[in-house]
């Protein structure tokens, strides 16, 4: 998220209905974006979902708007709006110690 970002988070979904928090930014801050990881691994079972959300304030009252009064459209500028979840993961069943074939045919 750029200017307009106000709260950020993640939520997992396990397959039983249960939630569980896995991000909380409740004051979003552009300047303050930082790669999160786990102190720990967790293991999600098949059928789990991971549901990013992210909370925009396009109004007069966020300081940091770039234009309030104009339509906000996705871009890689800063006047611009992006929210990219991007999510890092393995499968259990991967040994990352071994080299994995290639799939291109070179």
């Amino acid at each position: 998220m750029h200017l307009r970002g106000k709260s950020l988070r993640w939520i997992v979904t396990y397959p039983d209905g249960r939630e569980e928090t896995l991000l909380d930014v409740p004051e979003f801050d552009f300047n303050g974006q930082i790669h999160v990881e786990l102190e720990e691994p967790l293991f999600l079972p098949a059928g789990s979902k991971i549901t990013g959300i992210g909370v925009y304030d396009n109004s007069l009252g966020n300081r940091w708007n770039p234009g309030p009064h104009l339509a906000v459209y996705w871009g890689q500028q800063s006047w611009d709006e992006m929210y990219q979840a991007f999510t890092e993961y393995t499968v259990e069943s991967q040994d990352l110690t071994k080299p994995q074939p290639s799939t291109n045919d070179e």
